[in-house]
């Protein structure tokens, strides 16, 4: 009889010792799939594309000049499972400018068009990244040299002058905006740049096509 209580203890013993083994078991083998898919997730998407347009509203000496542009761009992780990239953006924007006033009774009419061609080195960091999720929101931030060239004619009565020229302006810019999954390798992004262009605010709201390889 004590013979046979003793193997039923040990038997309970070792079903209950089973029982909690076996879901650590099974916690362990997913937390190594989990990992393990993080990895192949980072590997297959190292490298990403991207090209869109937008208007692009900048402050001058005439209030706010509302044009147009685009950009496409190059971005690479920095290490396997980082949500930080780093990259390349080129961009070109465009304004015209047409103002009528009245100077002394005389009618005054300004005709600028200014032309914008960037290249930018760019860094963002990307939230749930590598996750099940369908939205991922991001910040970024570009710094870089822009070719400026313009076109300024002034009309006064009878009279007219035109000048141009060209420099080269510092332009930087943040970029938070929100990437939606379209599928594993597209997806679309709506992305609010915000910085100066030679110390003139610049806004420059933009929507992306988004390819990773």
């Amino acid at each position: 009889m004590l013979l046979f209580s003793a193997r039923g203890i040990s038997a309970l013993l070792a079903l209950f010792s089973l029982l909690i083994l076996v879901p650590r078991l099974a916690s362990a083998e997913e937390r190594v799939r989990g990992r393990t898919q993080v990895v192949l997730d980072s590997e297959e998407s190292t490298s990403r594309f991207s090209v869109g347009g937008g208007v692009a509203v900048l402050e001058g000496v005439d209030g706010a000049n509302v044009g147009f542009g685009g950009s496409v761009g190059f971005a690479f992780r920095v290490g396997p499972g980082s949500p930080v990239f780093l990259g390349m953006d080129v961009g070109y924007n465009y304004w015209n400018v047409r103002i009528k006033e009245q100077q002394n009774g005389t009618e005054v009419t300004r005709n600028a068009s200014l032309n914008s061609f960037q290249m930018l080195a760019s860094i963002y960091y990307r939230f749930l990244d590598n996750q099940a999720a369908k939205a991922h929101p991001y910040i970024g931030f570009s710094i870089g040299p822009n070719l400026m060239s313009g076109d300024d004619k002034i009309k006064m009565g009878g009279n007219s002058v035109t000048a141009g020229g060209s420099q080269v302006a510092l332009q930087m810019y943040f970029r938070p905006g929100v990437e939606f999954d379209v599928s594993r390798n597209v997806s679309v992004n709506f992305e609010s740049r915000v910085g100066l262009l030679e110390g003139n605010l610049m806004f420059a709201p933009q929507v992306n096509a988004i390819f990773s390889f």
